[in-house]
């Protein structure tokens, strides 16, 4: 089970965003540009990079991903739901709260991306109740782990030893501590990479560090 912080990295120049937002386009038939026009027309702007979404794109193509579990939703719904359908995959994405749902419903809805399984929760305690009956998950995102870290917790049963668990903007002292934490108590394999901008990139033992864009070129 590897551990992913996905939090864009300073270290990354202009050059070389332009290469991933050429790859990330041409990896999932979705442009960050048209993706950023719709939002605005809402008046949002993006809450996500285009590092983290290329990681994505990669693993889902590259490191045969089918299956999708994504706790909060925002860019990257789009992109997963995208790349999931490309290679006939499952994304089932658990929304807490109606507005996000909302607006991200009308942009799949408008830019033709086809998404089932994006659910609306009753309430925002329900994320981690939900019967996802016998699926086996090969990706977990995470968005922000503020509340949704015991949610990972509560579906480990889903999960299988080389699951994946990306977590996005856990950077904070106290989401790093409770991500730690959970992790230790989900009965897999332990943890063999977590990803993190602030502190570099740290498995449970901080002593190896990889470089982002490294780890994007492999």
């Amino acid at each position: 089970m590897f551990i992913i912080n996905g939090r864009q990295g300073s270290n990354i120049d202009e050059e070389e965003l332009s290469k991933i937002d050429a790859e990330l386009t041409s990896l999932a038939d979705l442009s960050y540009d048209v993706l950023n026009i719709e939002l605005a027309k809402r008046g949002n702007t993006p809450g996500c990079h285009q590092p983290l979404l290329l990681v994505l794109a990669r693993l889902i193509l590259y490191k045969n991903i089918r299956n999708v579990l994504e706790l909060g939703s925002g860019m990257t719904t789009f992109y997963l739901a995208s790349l999931t359908h490309k290679v006939k995959g499952r994304l089932i994405t658990l929304e807490q709260y109606q507005q996000w749902y909302d607006l991200n419903k009308s942009i799949l809805d408008a830019l033709r991306i086809e998404h089932h399984n994006y659910i609306l929760l009753e309430k925002p305690s329900d994320l981690a109740k939900q019967n996802l009956e016998n699926a086996k998950f090969d990706l977990v995102l995470v968005d922000s782990c503020d509340g949704r870290a015991e949610a990972v917790k509560a579906y480990s049963n889903h999960f299988h030893s080389e699951t994946i668990i990306l977590w996005d903007d856990c950077e904070q002292e106290q989401y790093f501590n409770r991500v730690v934490h959970v992790t230790e108590d989900i009965q897999l394999a332990k943890p063999k990479l977590f990803l993190s901008w602030t502190r570099g990139i740290a498995t449970i033992d901080p002593a190896e560090k990889i470089d982002f864009v490294d780890f994007l070129k492999s």
